[in-house]
């Protein structure tokens, strides 16, 4: 999956989703998406096959659970694994739940 296929896939969301930063300024919820690592197969000095570490951070002013059940009901129907995480980030006065993905 490239990633502008990987955007795509979360504009399905219907929030505003952006590579790493917005230009201007959005109120939640939104996303925001980065590559951030690889984990290719390396064999022969080849690469056999390429793997893509996206970590996708999906920020709201209050805990949504039905939000975040829509967003893993995309990625589970795209057949992403993903692994989660939450923080509270005081100073903004919202909740970032983390989604590490492979792609």
């Amino acid at each position: 999956m490239t990633l502008d296929e990987f955007y795509t896939m979360l504009c399905g969301m219907g929030i505003p989703a952006a590579y790493r930063v917005f230009t201007k300024s959005v109120s939640p919820p939104f996303i925001v998406y980065y590559e951030d690592s690889s984990d290719n197969f390396n064999a022969d000095d080849l690469v056999y096959s390429k793997a893509s570490s996206i970590t996708t951070e999906l920020y709201t002013d209050k805990k949504d659970t039905a939000l975040e059940a829509r967003l893993e009901g995309i990625f589970d129907a795209g057949g992403i694994v993903f692994r989660k995480s939450e923080v509270y980030i005081d100073s903004e006065k919202l909740f970032e739940v983390i989604y590490v993905t492979e792609v």
